[in-house]
């Protein structure tokens, strides 16, 4: 790698890893503070991720719309100290996405008429919606949304849990990305994405943020091109190959743009679908205030380019 790049590169770190960027497509726009689940101390159920409570099938086309659902505290999963919820969820292209709400114990939270924030390289795959502040521990959230035949999907049903409550064996270094590291370079536009097993996990999310610049040149999250939910297998390292498998969950799984720099990370779920963990050195990252991490709690967090 050339000095200009591993400066460009170190630029994006700091920026994007104290929370300094405003993203162009909102994705970074809002951030949470909360909880991860109750009962995140104790050993993982062995049932999957719920993946959806309620499906519609228009008579008139005959398609079938199910929504599946994960969350997590943007402040415990991500740097900075912002209090708001991320929530993920599907889109197969049959949803009024203005419709679209997220329930706290069965209260919508009134979204923007304009919808949640799209992502997967523009093709609608998955949806992010932002509700600040984070639902109380205990507290149930669920998306609702009109298909195109006016029938309402809810989601399955995620239950917010007591913040702080992130256990060792879910937090780096135990629980960590392995391939590709940071500062790794032609990684190629499917790449395997290894990372470590959770001590507390029933699945897992696997995210892939793209980034850009802004007008003035700045970086920014320009874009999600993977986002998906894995279930642990065998004892070792898990991988995941961007663009392909059979994921439990996919919000977005596309091949990487040709030539592009991503961030990547994994959160630990429960079988709720809520964020129960994180790879990402946070406490690290905040700790550093504006100044740059040391290059262990960075590694935590790797940039890689493709070719």
């Amino acid at each position: 790698m050339t000095r200009a790049k591993r400066a460009s590169l170190a630029t994006i770190s700091k920026l994007v890893f104290m929370g300094l960027i405003a993203a162009s497509t909102g994705l970074a726009s809002g951030c949470g503070s909360g909880g991860s689940p109750t009962g995140t101390n104790s050993p993982a159920s062995n049932s999957a991720v719920t993946t959806s409570t309620s499906t519609s099938t228009s008579t008139s086309t005959g398609t079938t719309t199910t929504l599946s659902a994960i969350a997590w505290s943007r402040a415990q999963v991500m740097p900075g100290s912002y209090d708001t919820l991320w929530v993920f969820v599907t889109d197969n292209g049959n949803l009024n996405t203005t419709t679209m709400d997220v329930l706290v114990n069965g209260t919508a939270k009134g979204l923007p008429t304009s919808g949640p924030t799209p992502f997967g390289i523009g093709q609608g795959t998955g949806q992010l919606l932002q509700v600040s502040p984070v639902p109380s521990a205990g507290s149930s959230v669920q998306v609702t949304v009109q298909d195109l035949q006016n029938n309402t999907v809810l989601s399955n049903t995620i239950t917010v849990g007591a913040a702080g409550s992130f256990i060792a064996g879910n937090l780096p270094p135990t629980f960590a990305t392995v391939t590709p590291a940071r500062g790794a370079t032609a990684q190629g536009t499917n790449p395997d994405l290894v990372f470590a097993k959770a001590t507390t996990a029933t699945a897992y999310q696997v995210v892939v943020f793209q980034i850009g610049t802004n007008g003035q040149g700045n970086p920014v999250i320009s874009d999600i091109p993977c986002a998906v939910v894995v279930t642990p297998s065998g004892s070792g390292n898990q991988t995941y190959q961007v663009g392909s498998g059979t994921p439990a969950t996919s919000f977005a799984n596309l091949a990487l743009p040709a030539s592009g720099t991503f961030f990547w990370h994994a959160v630990a779920l429960d079988g709720n679908g809520y964020g129960v963990g994180t790879t990402i050195d946070v406490a690290g990252f905040n700790a550093a205030g504006t100044g740059t991490p040391s290059q262990s709690v960075l590694a935590t967090w790797p940039y890689f380019t493709s070719n």
